[in-house]
């Protein structure tokens, strides 16, 4: 995966509905599962990531800074990588450091 933050940097695939990025399904999943549970399957881990974020904004106090935010962000983006999903800076873009 890429690291979301300026190294490398993977095309999203989350689309934008009603104001709220809204990630692909789970693949493989389709056909196999209930197409409802892969939607919320995948906003579970969007919302995941959401916390996370949050937790780091919080936690941010000025200690956050250019090679801190290029470490959190390439692990983060691991995580969404093996979750499956490709991310981007959209999947960061409401954090605050």
């Amino acid at each position: 995966m890429a690291a979301l933050d300026g190294r490398r940097v993977t095309n999203v695939r989350s689309r934008r509905v009603a104001g709220n990025a809204r990630p692909e399904p789970i693949e493989g999943w389709d056909g196999h599962v209930d197409a409802e549970r892969v939607k919320a399957a995948g906003a579970a881990i969007r919302r995941l990531v959401d916390a996370c974020i949050e937790k780091f904004n919080d936690l941010d106090d000025g200690w956050i800074r250019t090679i801190g935010r290029d470490d959190i962000a390439e692990r983060v983006g691991q995580a969404i990588d093996l979750a499956g999903f490709e991310g981007d800076e959209e999947w960061l873009g409401d954090r605050d450091w």
